[in-house]
């Protein structure tokens, strides 16, 4: 399985925090090869004070942090027992099904009254 990047959410002002116990803790549990980056969104922007320019680190996405990695069940326990991380973001899918023994998520449901006539042609049973 390849590593594919997914966000995690955290505390808000704890991105940086998250972001170094990831990398240490992927470090002493020895599983580098299922992790890759590890990225707190962020960009530099030019803030005026008091009539003087600085340049100031501004959070993309406040309590949201991105890492790359290839999802299995340790892994996933490794970054959702992190401290300060509340968990994954999306749709409960491959990553929290695999987890939960289920392989696929459940099938949408189906509006419409029991008797009804679908635009396949079947009739809904109530």
């Amino acid at each position: 399985m390849a590593k594919q990047w997914y966000i995690i959410h955290t505390y808000s002002g704890f991105e940086d925090r998250v972001q170094k116990t990831l990398e240490q803790r992927v470090e002493a549990l020895g599983m580098e090869e299922f992790f890759g980056e590890v990225q707190v969104p962020t960009e530099t922007v030019i803030e005026v004070k008091n009539g003087k320019k600085r340049e100031v680190r501004r959070k993309f996405f406040p309590g949201y942090v991105l890492i790359e990695m290839e999802m299995t069940d340790d892994a996933w326990h490794l970054v959702r027992n992190t401290p300060k991380v509340t968990g994954f973001v999306g749709r409960r899918q491959k990553a929290d099904a695999a987890h939960r023994g289920g392989g696929q998520s459940d099938p949408p449901s189906v509006g419409g009254d029991p008797g009804e006539t679908a635009a396949d042609g079947n009739v809904r049973q109530g």
